[in-house]
């Protein structure tokens, strides 16, 4: 509903419009009802109506002054003027002055109505071109910020790596306006454990990140732009040489705010890694590649700091550790060890720990290094999926002892899954052994017989088959008949020498011995209790 406002120094006047008019069937509502200039002035400061009708002439401030007034504070409002005859002069110059409409008075219905029409109608033109104009201004933005993104997942972050343009080419292809100057992409990394927090969470630390970076970065930068993926937050940031020094304090500034506002958990760890500074946006790649190798020294000089130095690559000082362990690692991995396992990793952690020249970089290959090889020693179906998986995980690590704990976590969950696999292959022939047995138990079947469904000999299957049940196969086979003799005693009319039969026993002075001695009762008087 559009809202009107009624100013009148007549008190009748103002009752009568309000009388004349079906309001509700012109989608209006009087929001208020005035009866001088200033009550009217503050009236509609306060209601923001779409529509004020006033009289030319009223105390405290008279109509032309009120209608300049509102225009300035509200420039889209529709004005009707009421005039007397007397007046029409003044009503003159307020139509002069950009009034909608005027009407004389005694006010006329159908004038009026045909008046408030006209206002109505171009109070909804103008909302709808309103509407329009944002919808259009939306759709720009939307197009804008989805085509900046592009030029992230499209180009920057592409595996395929294809050349990137100059700044001419960015600006124009992905509504960019960067200037000359100096280039850098840096990286948010979060580091955190994926079985507590999930994407929504990781979404909400990235949404508040840039609530203090923007205002933080937006005045020393004549381009900034924020693009999230995953664990990361690639920022590019385009500023004149004389604010280097500027925009690193103030990444350095973030980071602590983010810390003194408890920005996130404290299990999650936020650091950012600073690309190395290019002077042509061509070379945007560079810098990216720099703020990755930076990002990787967290675990060497801790999470949660801004990294700026990405070391060269050099002569690995860890790989005759990584090999020994391997190497020490094989038979316990065979023999299904955790313990053992546990020990060897803690060794080879503490072995690298006192490395001098030892990198981030080739600490976190070395793991992930490690954690591949024992994936490979113990999955046999999945490795692939896993291995992908388990790099994964290595990169939300941000400290050694996240890392060594993850790896630990890998191989002690492959030994158990391992050792589960081989007991459930251990049971599978004592659970087909079972089911002959249970399918032929009024046969006169031997041990012999059902080893050979198992593919054992007697010996080794009579020892197994008691290992896994707790019983040797005669007891089992006894057992399962005696069983069967009593449902069939419990629940049919059959005589007993029949059931003698039918459960495997061909004499019944031996079958009823044998259901005394499991029961304790004869087979007569278990059917008299519990027939």
């Amino acid at each position: 509903m559009l809202k009107v406002i009624i100013a009148d120094d007549e008190y009748r006047v103002c009752q009568l419009i309000n009388a004349l008019c079906d309001w509700k069937s012109l989608g209006l509502e009087v929001a208020g009802m005035a009866h001088d200039g200033l009550e009217a002035l503050e009236m509609v400061r306060r209601e923001r109506p779409d529509i004020l009708i006033t009289d030319i002439r009223m105390p405290g401030c008279d109509g032309l002054e009120l209608i300049r007034q509102v225009r300035e504070a509200q420039p889209s409002i529709e004005v009707l003027v009421l005039s007397g005859y007397t007046n029409f002069e003044y009503a003159q110059t307020a139509i002069r002055n950009g009034v909608s409409d005027y009407l004389l008075k005694p006010i006329d219905e159908d004038e009026l109505h045909k008046a408030l029409v006209k206002l109505r109608d171009n109070c909804l033109r103008q909302h709808n071109q309103q509407l329009a104009t944002e919808q259009l201004r939306e759709h720009l933005k939307i197009d804008e910020s989805r085509r900046r993104a592009q030029f992230f997942s499209e180009l920057l972050l592409a595996e395929s790596r294809p050349p990137v343009p100059g700044l001419a080419g960015i600006n124009e292809a992905y509504h960019f306006k960067l200037q000359e100057g100096l280039f850098r992409v840096c990286i948010l990394k979060l580091d955190y454990d994926p079985s507590r927090y999930g994407a929504a969470s990781v979404k909400i630390i990235f949404r508040k990140a840039e609530e203090l970076l923007r205002p933080a970065l937006s005045p020393l930068c004549t381009e900034l732009e924020l693009y999230c993926h995953g664990s990361r937050g690639y920022l590019l940031c385009g500023f004149a040489p004389e604010q280097r020094e500027n925009l690193r304090r103030a990444l350095r500034d973030v980071l602590i705010q983010s810390r003194g506002r408890k920005m996130m958990a404290g299990d999650i760890l936020m650091s950012i890694g600073a690309g190395t500074l290019v002077d042509d946006a061509a070379r945007l790649r560079e810098s990216l590649d720099w703020a990755e190798g930076a990002l990787k020294e967290r675990l060497i000089y801790g999470a949660g700091t801004l990294l700026e130095n990405c070391p060269a690559p050099g002569e690995p000082v860890c790989e005759a550790a990584l090999k020994r362990c391997e190497q020490e690692l094989s038979p316990a991995l065979d023999l299904l060890d955790a313990v053992r396992v546990s020990q060897l990793i803690t060794q080879f952690r503490q072995g690298i720990r006192g490395m001098t020249d030892l990198t981030g970089r080739e600490l976190q290959d070395s793991v992930t290094a490690l954690g591949v090889w024992i994936i490979s020693h113990l999955q046999e179906t999945g490795r692939v999926t896993l291995m992908t998986e388990f790099r994964g995980w290595v990169d939300l690590c941000g400290t050694q002892d996240a890392l060594f704990v993850r790896l630990e976590q890998l191989a002690a969950s492959l030994i158990e899954q391992r050792a589960r696999e081989q007991k459930e292959q251990q049971r599978a022939p004592i659970r087909a052994a079972k089911k002959y047995i249970l399918d032929h138990f009024a046969e006169p079947i031997t041990l012999a017989e059902v080893a050979a469904v198992s593919n054992f000999n007697a010996v080794y299957f009579s020892g197994l088959f008691k290992k896994e049940t707790g019983c040797g196969f005669s007891e089992f086979l006894t057992q399962t008949r005696m069983d069967r003799a009593k449902e069939l005693l419990r629940d049919t009319p059959q005589s007993v020498a029949d059931i003698c039969q039918q459960v495997g026993y061909s004499d019944p002075k031996h079958f009823s011995h044998t259901f005394r001695k499991y029961t304790g009762l004869k087979p007569s008087e278990f059917r008299k209790l519990y027939g």
